[in-house]
């Protein structure tokens, strides 16, 4: 394991030290860092040596070990008369911690999910679905297709409180469930407008039942290209035999795990936004009215979504992630 001490006095020249001392640690470690984070490591051991003389004073000693993933950083108060570990005070005024999350764009109090997809076609289903966005072929319609399922008929257990200055509208938490129903929707990228169709039930017989629906509002003259995720219902031979005798119709399928890529998920967002999430609903047929009513409205004055990524661009940005939560094969090597 690797180690080093040095002895830091209250002299304006600390942090310049301080600096020096880590760069040469950091220079002669069995496995060397790259040197954008070494460059980090010597920022933020800067940062916290200042703060620390700022905040307390007397004399300091930096304690530097390399760990086989980490960089320990430690202040050790020396004085004679007082010697212990120092806590830098990180957090009050100009604090040094503050700036090093500034500096590095850190935001601790955030937390985010995330889904890589598995797909071994994710690259060639990438770039044939966002080609159809920029290029979309002549004489032909692209509808984004997918089912919002289980969308729930809810009742609160109280009124609605309606919105009042200073006060927004309130709801309670527990509600009482009136059954559920199913949402399909094709999503016309040219123009916005929506196709759509409630059952009960989302199984390959209502997916049938909405391709008739779709092949029977889109003009004959039309090709029909359709994006839509791997869902068993979208794969069942009835729907291939279907698919097979309508030969206008053409699927082009999105990667596993990566419901982002299809723009009928957005349209899904807005509808949860606006209606579902805030709907109170005594049964399951006053939920459906609402959405008709909802769909009807939206295309009178539809909007459709501007998909701005190139697929090289979508590829890039996946590529620079995984870079960056990836140990390198440096890192990886044993040593020796």
């Amino acid at each position: 394991m690797d180690t080093t001490s040095v002895n830091l006095a209250t002299a304006r020249s600390a942090a310049t030290v301080a600096r020096e001392g880590t760069r040469d640690f950091l220079d002669r470690l069995v496995r060397p860092l790259a040197a954008e984070t070494a460059d980090t490591v010597v920022l933020v051991v800067s940062e916290l040596v200042t703060n620390a003389l700022r905040h307390a004073g007397g004399t300091f000693a930096l304690a530097l070990t390399a760990h086989p993933d980490s960089i320990e950083v430690a202040v050790h108060d020396t004085s004679p008369q007082t010697p212990r570990m120092r806590t830098p005070d990180l957090n009050g005024g100009t604090g040094g911690l503050g700036r090093i999350w500034k500096r590095f764009d850190l935001k601790p109090h955030l937390q985010d999910s995330f889904k890589l997809s598995t797909d071994p076609q994710f690259v060639d289903k990438v770039a044939d679905v966002v080609g159809l966005y920029h290029n979309p072929p002549e004489r032909a319609v692209v509808l984004c297709v997918d089912e919002k399922s289980q969308i729930q008929a809810l009742d609160r257990s109280r009124p609605v409180l309606p919105m009042m200055p200073g006060m927004p509208e309130r709801r309670t938490h527990d509600y009482l469930r009136h059954g559920i129903t199913s949402l399909f929707a094709a999503f016309n990228i040219a123009d916005g407008t929506v196709i759509s169709e409630l059952h009960r039930r989302h199984r390959a017989k209502e997916f049938k039942k909405f391709l008739v629906t779709i092949d029977k509002a889109v003009p004959p003259e039309l090709d029909v290209h359709l994006v839509c995720d791997n869902y068993a219902t979208h794969n069942t031979p009835e729907i291939k035999t279907w698919l097979a005798k309508h030969p206008r119709f053409h699927v082009h399928f999105t990667p596993t795990g990566s419901s982002w890529i299809n723009q009928v998920e957005r349209w899904f967002g807005l509808l949860t936004d606006k209606l579902i999430r805030r709907g109170v609903h005594t049964s399951v047929k006053a939920l459906e009215d609402d959405i008709r009513a909802w769909i009807e409205t939206w295309n009178e004055d539809p909007k459709p979504f501007t998909w701005t990524k190139s697929a090289d661009k979508i590829l890039k940005s996946l590529a620079d992630y995984l870079t960056k939560i990836t140990p390198s094969a440096t890192n990886n090597q044993p040593q020796t």
